[in-house]
C-alpha cells in the first residue's frame, strides 16, 4: 500500500473514529440525577430509601451510567435552597423531591428560576398548580381531592365538619383544608392541633358530625380515641397522608370506621416485585415506595425519550400526555399537575384497609375526550 492509499485510508477511518469516540464520550458521561428529600418525616424517610433502593438496582438508562447526588437537608427553605444549587452547580440533568408540600413549594420556586426540570414526589398542594414552573408531579392536587372529598362527606351525612390540622406541615394542611372547605356545602371549622385543654375544649363544643384530620398517625390515633370517648358516633375522615400507617402502626377498635380519598388502589403496589423486594430489603410495610418507582419510571422514560439535557427533558415533560404508573393511568398537563383515572374511597375495618368505594374523575374523563 503506497503513501496516496494509506492517506486515503486513514480519511475514510477518521469519520468511523470519532464516532466512536463520540460515542465513547456519550457512554462514560453518567447521567446526573439530583435528590433533595428530607428525613426528619415518616414519608420523607421511606422516600429516600425508595430512591436508594431504585438507585441500586437500575445503575442505568440504555448505555449510559446514571450518577445520583443526594441531599437529606432539613425541611428549611435556606438548606433546601442551598442544596438546590449545589446540584445546579454539580450539572445535575433533572431533580426529584418534595417528600412533603412545604418541601415541594420550595423546590417549584427554584426550578422556576433555574430552569432545572423539577419532579415532586408528594407534593399535593394546589398553591403550585397552573405554573409554568418547571416543576411536575404525578399526584393530583389538594383542590381536586379537596372537590370529591367534599362530596364523600356529605354522602355521609355530615353537615358540621371540625378540622383538625397539623402545624409542622402547615402547607400541606392549610391547602387541604381550604380545598374541601371550599367544595363543602356544610358548616366547618378548623382547629390547629395542640392538644391543650382548650383544643379540646372547643372542639367538643363545636359538636361535630363528622371530624378531618390532616394530621401524622399518632396525632389521629390520639385524637379519635379523646373525641370517641364523648360521642362515639362522630365520623372520622383522614386525609391520605399517614392514613396507611395509623392502620398499620395503631391498629385499635377505635380506628374502625375511618375513612381516606386515596389516589391509589388497594392491591396493585403491593402486588409488585419490586415493592415486596423493598419490604423485604428494609422490613418495613410500604406506603409510598411506589409513589416514587413510578416518578424514576417517568424520568428514565423521558432521559431515554428525550436525552439528558434540561431544556430538552422540559420540553419533553410540558408536552400534555399520558402515563401508566402503579396505580393506572394519569394524565399530566402543560403545568406539569396530574390527573389519575380514579380515586379510591378506603375504610378501615377490623384493622384492615378495605376499598369501599372507585371514584372516576370527570377531569381526566373530559381530557381523554
Amino acid at each position: 500500500m503506497n503513501k496516496k492509499q494509506k492517506t486515503r485510508l486513514v480519511i475514510s477511518l477518521l469519520p468511523i473514529f470519532i464516532a466512536v469516540m463520540l460515542l465513547y464520550f456519550y457512554v462514560t458521561r453518567p447521567v446526573k440525577i439530583g435528590i433533595i428529600i428530607s428525613t426528619r418525616t415518616s414519608i420523607g424517610h421511606e422516600e429516600n430509601l425508595a430512591i436508594r433502593f431504585y438507585r441500586d438496582r437500575f445503575p442505568g438508562i440504555g448505555l449510559r451510567k446514571t450518577e445520583y447526588i443526594i441531599y437529606n437537608p432539613p425541611i428549611d427553605k435556606n438548606e433546601i435552597s442551598q442544596a438546590y444549587k449545589k446540584l445546579n452547580d454539580a450539572g445535575v440533568s433533572i431533580i426529584i423531591g418534595g417528600g412533603i408540600s412545604t418541601e415541594g413549594i420550595i423546590l417549584a420556586e427554584e426550578s422556576q428560576k433555574n430552569r432545572i426540570p423539577t419532579f415532586g414526589i408528594n407534593p399535593t398542594t394546589h398553591f403550585i398548580s397552573d405554573r409554568k414552573d418547571r416543576f411536575f408531579r404525578t399526584v393530583i392536587s389538594s383542590h381536586y381531592q379537596g372537590k370529591y372529598l367534599a362530596r364523600v362527606i356529605e354522602k355521609e351525612g355530615i353537615s358540621r365538619l371540625a378540622i383538625l390540622t397539623d402545624m409542622d406541615n402547615k402547607s400541606y394542611a392549610d391547602a387541604y383544608s381550604s380545598s374541601v372547605t371550599g367544595f363543602f356545602k356544610g358548616k366547618s371549622r378548623s382547629f390547629a392541633y395542640t392538644r391543650t385543654g382548650s383544643m379540646w375544649i372547643d372542639l367538643h363544643s363545636f359538636n361535630p358530625q363528622g371530624i378531618l384530620m390532616i394530621l401524622p398517625a399518632e396525632s389521629m390515633s390520639e385524637a379519635i380515641i379523646e373525641v370517641k370517648r364523648k360521642n362515639p358516633s362522630v365520623i372520622f375522615i383522614s386525609s391520605l397522608w399517614d392514613f396507611d400507617r395509623l392502620a398499620s402502626t395503631f391498629n385499635t377498635p377505635e380506628i374502625n370506621g375511618v375513612l381516606s380519598l386515596h389516589i391509589r388502589g388497594i392491591t396493585s403496589e403491593k402486588n409488585d416485585p419490586i415493592v415486596k423486594k423493598f419490604e423485604a430489603e428494609y422490613t418495613i410495610t410500604s406506603d409510598f415506595a411506589m409513589l416514587v418507582f413510578s416518578i424514576m419510571d417517568i424520568v428514565y422514560e423521558g432521559i431515554k425519550y428525550a436525552g439528558a439535557e434540561r431544556d430538552a427533558l422540559i420540553k419533553y415533560f410540558e408536552e400534555p400526555r399520558y402515563y401508566n404508573d402503579g396505580y393506572g393511568s394519569l394524565y399530566m398537563n402543560q403545568y406539569g399537575d396530574s390527573f389519575p383515572n380514579h380515586l379510591f374511597l378506603k375504610e378501615i375495618k377490623d384493622g384492615r384497609i378495605v376499598l369501599r368505594e372507585r371514584i372516576a374523575l370527570e377531569e381526566f374523563a373530559g381530557k381523554r375526550d
